[in-house]
């Protein structure tokens, strides 16, 4: 049977054995006002600097599985926290129903309105469905269609709007309907569901399921969604075709984070383990990449990752042993920074903005007054962009100059660069590290304008541009060889100076992309290079050895 991941690390509150010190940039503690000590946040969704719903849960020995129904939230920044039941119970009003349902997400619009997705605790865990406040949670009404979630197997893994009137509410592969996922969409705020295709989702695997909350939606029309084989469905037109991508096929997906449509984490489980796996993607999720070491990392925190909105960073949380701590990661989860807390076990975070966010834990263990949050307090993070590179100070006609572009910023910076007088041609004027040629000699001044959403920062840099006339085409630091054909089809051979080093040989297009890599044999100086089944059109062929690097312009026809 499935289960929710989100608490495999520190599901109760009994670590006493250190002392508890908040972090400098975590010191806000703030009450979820659930009625009973111990009472640990599950699901958290921040919607704005005032605004933030929570799911709690018993976070005691042996009653971890009860009251999935609390949800709370806040209208004021945390100053205080409305705490209710979402099936209510007249036997058990403080406690709720906890009998039928259980809930498996939240998803806010407002500090009003918000949403949670559930499924039946009897006969299994099966069926679900979706409920909707407008009150800041004092009713619940059951927006859930008649065809949704009916199937035994049918299991409501979450609901989430893109929009206020467009959402996706998705179980699990249905035998009713032909065990495709069931996956639901609404235009209208909810009021009405339409099934998506078949047609338009990949077919599931064998044994595939979703997971509770194991989802993420950026903007208004993308969306990811994991499933125990290590599969992330995703969306680009809000839900109206799903394309799927394979993780780790041996592995559960955990959770999934992205700061923009391109950039996000995904971290997976192997089955009935604690082991952890991490992974990123700059491509919106079409492909990804191992962070070997990463989740072992002692600054990594394994319960919960988020993106930062606005930002190109992400945030992490850990409760388990040797994992209480919060961090953040400038470099799409390669490396994790500590923010400096001892003992605290963090179960949820999430941030709204550059400043704004909290972590979810427990209330304390004796008084269900106390503790239950942690707010960000550590100022914005936004960084304003300095603008800086490096380029070679002369250069000829017609041999490529590829600045070093050492801008920072958070967000990460979009470039512009441009040339006076004109002449310099360069391969992308946004790109990173563009390559550039000249057309004719002369004194050109390269200027890059670095730009993020806090403001914008200019440098430039002057290169001697020479004809060369006579002289070897390779420029300062560089070599000469010789291509030819230049246009070709699809083989290249390349003269080389004899040398006792390997030559590094790299083809990349006109958006910098790598098409072409090899290491030559230092016993030849003639080389092919087959440049077969790339497009027609320019590339830009770069020969490195021993500290010298030069690059040429080649033509596939």
């Amino acid at each position: 049977m499935k289960k929710s991941l989100l608490t495999i690390f520190g599901a109760l509150a009994c670590m006493t054995a250190a002392a508890q010190v908040a972090s400098p940039s975590w010191t806000i503690v703030q009450n979820s006002n659930f009625p009973i000590p111990s009472a640990g946040i599950r699901y958290m969704d921040a919607v704005s600097p005032t605004a933030m719903w929570a799911s709690g849960y018993d976070g005691t020995t042996g009653n971890v599985s009860r009251n999935y129904c609390w949800v709370t939230r806040t209208n004021d920044g945390g100053a205080s926290f409305v705490a209710a039941p979402v099936w209510t119970s007249v036997s058990t009003p403080v406690m709720g129903d906890t009998s039928v349902y259980a809930i498996s997400n939240i998803d806010a619009m407002s500090g009003t309105t918000a949403w949670v997705g559930a499924y039946k605790k009897i006969s299994g865990g099966s069926q679900g469905g979706i409920f909707k406040t407008t009150d800041g949670g004092a009713n619940w009404v059951n927006m859930t269609s008649a065809a949704m979630f009916t199937n035994a197997t049918s299991f409501c893994n979450y609901v989430f709007f893109f929009t206020p009137n467009v959402a996706i509410a998705a179980g699990d592969p249905n035998p009713s309907s032909a065990n495709e996922h069931d996956i639901w969409r609404s235009t209208d705020g909810g009021t009405t569901w339409t099934q998506v295709p078949g047609a338009n989702i990949p077919n599931p695997t064998s044994g595939e399921f979703g997971i509770t909350n194991v989802y993420e939606k950026f903007g208004s029309a993308n969306a990811w969604l994991g499933t125990n084989k290590g599969r992330i469905f995703y969306t680009t037109d809000a839900g109206v075709t799903w394309n799927v991508t394979t993780v780790n096929a041996s592995n559960t997906i955990s959770d999934i984070a992205f700061y923009d449509a391109m950039n996000g984490i995904a971290m997976t489980f192997a089955p009935s383990s604690t082991v952890a796996t991490v992974y990123n993607t700059t491509d919106g999720g079409v492909t990804w990449n191992v962070l070997t070491g990463v989740a072992t990392n002692a600054d990594y925190g394994r319960n919960d990752v988020c993106g930062i909105p606005g930002t190109s960073w992400f945030a992490s949380c850990g409760a388990g042993t040797g994992n209480t701590l919060l961090s953040f990661s400038t470099d799409n989860g390669n490396t994790w920074n500590n923010w400096g807390s001892t003992g605290i076990q963090y179960l949820t975070i999430d941030f709204v903005d550059p400043s704004t966010a909290w972590a979810g834990t427990f209330s304390d263990q004796t008084m269900a007054n106390l503790e239950g949050f942690y707010k960000f307090n550590g100022g914005s993070l936004l960084q304003a962009p300095s603008a800086n590179f490096t380029v070679t100070a002369a250069g000829c006609v017609s041999t490529a100059v590829m600045p070093g572009n050492q801008s920072t910023g958070n967000p990460n910076p979009t470039y512009t660069w441009t040339s006076a007088p004109a002449g310099a041609a360069f391969s992308s004027t946004a790109a990173a590290s563009p390559t550039v040629f000249f057309s004719a000699p002369g004194v050109y001044t390269i200027t890059l304008v670095a730009a993020n959403s806090s403001s914008t920062s200019t440098v430039s840099r002057t290169i001697n541009v020479s004809s060369c006339t006579g002289l070897s085409e390779a420029g300062v630091n560089e070599f000469n060889f010789v291509v030819s054909p230049n246009p070709g089809k699809d083989v290249f051979h390349v003269s080389l100076p004899s040398s006792t080093q390997p030559y590094n040989v790299t083809v990349t297009n006109v958006l910098g992309s790598v098409v072409y890599t090899t290491v030559t044999n230092t016993n030849s100086t003639d080389h092919s290079i087959n440049l077969s089944g790339n497009k027609t059109g320019v590339y830009f062929m770069t020969i490195s050895n021993n500290g010298n690097k030069t690059t040429k312009k080649i033509i596939i026809e």
